[in-house]
């Protein structure tokens, strides 16, 4: 909760981690904030071309995109996209609607916490946040891992991907 207004979607993923996952193990949030993440608009983009050339009403892509742990750190333009998403399978539908594309956009990513591993959350002074304090909760079952998908709909004249 504290994180919240720098990091609202971390922070409502961690939270969520307080109740026990639906039956298939996903949670669904629809939001559109990760269209302002460079490697996500990257793979969006590339996407929207590839479409140019298609003779068919239907095409999918499927990538998967990671964030390097230097990218955490408060205050990088990345942070608020790698604490979220980190690592993450971009699912990517287009269907044809006249003459424009809907593109569906789905970015899944398993919410759990590793044994061994820290995050730096800044570096002078170092504030390092060790994630396997938080993997004993998840073994004692005070925390639940889960998939979170993050859901939102573009069409392909989206001036956000450019």
């Amino acid at each position: 909760l504290v994180g919240y207004p720098i990091y609202p979607e971390v922070s409502k993923e961690t939270l969520m981690m307080i109740f026990s996952p639906p039956k298939k193990g996903i949670r669904v949030f629809h939001s559109e904030f990760a269209i302002y993440s460079d490697k996500v608009k990257a793979v969006i983009r590339d996407f929207k071309a590839d479409l140019k050339d298609r003779g068919d009403d239907e095409f999918r892509v499927v990538k998967r995109i990671a964030w390097s742990t230097n990218e955490y750190s408060l205050g990088k333009k990345e942070a608020r996209y790698a604490l979220a998403l980190n690592p993450s399978i971009v699912s990517l539908k287009a269907s044809k609607k006249d003459s424009l594309w809907v593109i569906d956009i789905s970015i899944r990513v398993k919410i759990e916490y590793p044994q061994n591993c820290s995050v730096i959350l800044l570096s002078k002074p170092e504030l390092r946040i060790e994630e396997g304090l938080f993997w004993v909760l998840q073994q004692s079952g005070w925390l639940f891992p889960y998939t979170a998908e993050w859901k939102f709909s573009i069409n392909s004249n989206d001036c956000r991907i450019n």
